[in-house]
């Protein structure tokens, strides 16, 4: 018969209580009424869901080894691509600033990370302090501020701040885009 762990202590601790009982001079078993069956209780932890920030399989242009401090991957896709959250985070700020055109910065307190997606097509579609889960939409795919053509300029950064200490985005995005996808049916 295989027994959880909380299982095992809970019939730990129910020896251990008879037996004091019994030591006390009370009875070594529980009342018929009161028996007490104990249901092991599976707790199952789940890793931060992580998805990839847009709904499109992009072209890799720029990343940090462009130079000229650059500092993020660019992803070449059409304007207007949906642009999603990566993990469950909150907005620490959004705007239209300069060169980053219209952008949006998500802080993942699981991760302790920031990631920036600048350049978008129009303004975010959250706003400062809101909580986001992952997969939810934030804006398009555009060309705004300082750019060449559409595109998403995404960064990552250490901790909670848009312009703390650069990591190099491309393998977290890598390894975001070769998970599993569903399953589609259908002749297409």
């Amino acid at each position: 018969m295989k027994v959880g762990y909380r299982a095992a202590a809970f019939a730990a601790a129910l020896a251990i209580t008879f037996s004091a009982s019994a030591l006390a001079g009370g009875s070594t078993a529980p009342e018929p009424d009161s028996t007490v069956i104990a249901k092991p209780v599976r707790h199952v932890v789940e890793a931060p869901r992580r998805v990839f920030p847009m709904r499109a399989r992009p072209e890799y242009g720029d990343g940090l080894d462009a130079g000229r401090g650059h500092e993020g991957q660019d992803l070449l896709v059409a304007a207007g691509t949906p642009l999603v959250a990566v993990s469950d985070s909150v907005v620490l700020e959004t705007g239209d600033d300069g060169g980053r055109g219209n952008y949006i910065s998500l802080y993942d307190p699981a991760a302790d990370r920031t990631y920036n997606y600048f350049h978008m097509l129009a303004p975010a579609l959250a706003k400062q302090g809101q909580h986001l889960h992952a997969g939810q939409r934030v804006g398009s795919v555009g060309c705004t501020g300082s750019c060449w053509g559409d595109h998403l300029h995404f960064e990552l950064r250490v901790g909670r701040d848009t312009y703390g200490t650069v990591l190099n985005p491309t393998p977290f995005l890598h390894r975001l885009e070769d998970r599993p996808k569903p399953l589609r049916l259908g002749w297409f």
